[in-house]
């Protein structure tokens, strides 16, 4: 085989299943009501820009990560500790904007990145997933994944199985 006919080869090879760029990655965080003294903030950190601006999170509203190599980092303050000057009314939502309660924010922990594939049956082109916050203290604000319904798993993929098996079956016979 001649070097241009393996560069063709190379060529058609397929990505890895399930692995795209194309998709629009948002985050929501289930249980904010549960921390009334708190206000928490996300921003969003990318290898090929600089952060966003602390954007407070709304209860039952996601947010969107965007970029390359995104991240997303949630942090809180207590209520007692803002001021109405220190909060803006922007496009993206309300940001805070005073310096020095960005630096005596509660960081939590982990950071969310952004996945590199999604599901491979999705209804749209949008990717939700949700947290918890477990803990919020001096120490830090701890988030945990709340997990996905299994029922695609369990169900319909199984299903597709034994569709695709009683078709070969049907055609081979």
């Amino acid at each position: 085989m001649s070097i241009s006919n393996q560069a063709l080869l190379l060529a058609d090879i397929q990505a890895q299943t399930g692995t795209t760029q194309n998709f629009q990655y948002c985050v929501k965080i289930a249980n904010l009501n549960k921390y009334p003294n708190y206000l928490v903030f996300a921003r969003i950190s990318s290898s090929t820009a600089s952060p966003s601006a602390y954007i407070q999170l709304q209860p039952g509203r996601c947010i969107l990560v965007e970029g390359y190599r995104a991240s997303l980092n949630i942090t809180a303050i207590a209520k007692n500790r803002i001021q109405t000057s220190d909060l803006k009314k922007t496009n993206v939502g309300t940001v805070l904007k005073n310096p020095q309660l960005q630096k005596s924010l509660i960081v939590g922990t982990p950071s969310i990145g952004r996945p590199f594939s999604m599901p491979m049956i999705l209804e749209s082109k949008k990717v939700e997933a949700s947290f918890e916050i477990q803990s919020i203290d001096s120490q830090g604000l701890k988030l945990m994944r709340v997990p996905e319904s299994p029922v695609l798993n369990l169900l319909l993929l199984p299903a597709i199985g034994v569709a695709l098996w009683g078709w070969r079956v049907w055609k081979c016979s």
